[in-house]
């Protein structure tokens, strides 16, 4: 069954269409606990996401 969806390209266009914001979000988060590792304040954190990700204010404080 497995290699019958591996063959369907429609089926594995789908599901990354389906998976594609949840994998955003996971972006996102790794890039913010990765600057505030490095000790970007969150000023830095969201000019930071607004260029990288094309964010605005308020979808960055959902993040932060």
């Amino acid at each position: 069954m497995v290699e019958e969806l591996r063959k369907d390209e429609s089926m594995c266009k789908a599901l990354l269409e389906i998976m594609e914001p949840e994998i955003k979000k996971e972006k996102i988060l790794a890039v913010i606990e990765i600057l505030k590792e490095i000790g970007k304040d969150e000023e830095e954190i969201k000019k930071t996401l607004m260029h990288k990700y094309d964010m605005n204010e308020v979808e960055i404080k959902s993040y932060l």
